[in-house]
This record gives C-alpha cells, structure tokens and sequence, in this order.
C-alpha cells in the first residue's frame, strides 16, 4: 500500500530535508541520502 502524494510532502517538511551542499528543498523522489546527509538527485550528487 503505498502513501498518498500529499501526505509524504507533510512528512517531508515536517522532517525538514535540505541538501547538504547548496540547501534546496528535498521531497523523498528528489533526494540521495548517506547516514544523515542529503543531496539534491541531479545537481549536487553527480
């Protein structure tokens, strides 16, 4: 069973996720994290 959309985006900002290089927003579809550090998927982790 998968969550709905919207209350995943409540969860995210509530949990307050943001590159650790250039401090952008993350959702969870947008985001690679190691042991507590998260990067943008496309720009910072490549």
């Amino acid at each position: 069973m998968d969550l709905p959309k919207e209350l995943i985006l409540e969860i995210s900002e509530y949990a307050n996720l943001h590159c650790y290089i250039c401090g952008k927003k993350l959702c969870p579809w947008t985001m690679i994290g190691y042991s507590g550090i998260y990067l943008c998927m496309n720009e910072c982790y490549v």
